[in-house]
């Protein structure tokens, strides 16, 4: 720009044309859809990092009573724990592992419908062995299982 400056003076003709130049109009709009295609590079911590901390670490629940005709008064609650995500890749692939570690818990009691079941199956075995099983009729139930497993 010195250069300029110092062969072609602030007066020059070349200055005073470019400054008379009209205003262009505007452009129309775009009335069709582009597209660009560009190989794009993310480092996999970066997706990791994303993924871990959009999805939740701790789910749980509990569902309604879908065992109504063998269990009065069920609840079924479920709660999961989830680890770090481990990601790995290859061109055209992303696979993402997460370990997950829960318990699922069901209480309730045994219904009417079950219990009348459990008695005319007793009636047949031994009158010993069907009290016991009758009295299995009236107990609370609380069972527990410990869910383990990773998620692909």
């Amino acid at each position: 720009m010195w250069a300029l400056d110092r062969f072609l003076p602030a007066e020059s003709d070349a200055k005073q044309a470019v400054a008379k130049l009209p205003q262009l109009p505007p452009l129309p709009p775009v009335t069709r859809a582009s597209y660009v295609i560009a190989p794009v590079a993310v480092a996999l911590t970066a997706i990791r990092a994303s993924l871990d901390a959009a999805a939740p670490r701790d789910l749980s629940g509990k569902n309604g009573n879908p065992v109504s005709s063998l269990l009065s008064k069920a609840d079924i609650g479920i709660t999961i724990t989830r680890g770090s995500m481990l990601i790995s890749g290859r061109p055209n692939e992303l696979s993402v592992i997460t370990p997950l570690t829960g318990q699922l818990q069901l209480t309730g009691q045994i219904a009417g419908v079950a219990s009348n079941l459990t008695g005319s199956i007793t009636g047949l075995l031994d009158g010993a062995l069907g009290k016991d099983i009758g009295k299995l009729t009236n107990r609370v139930l609380d069972q527990k299982a410990e869910l383990r497993g990773r998620s692909p």
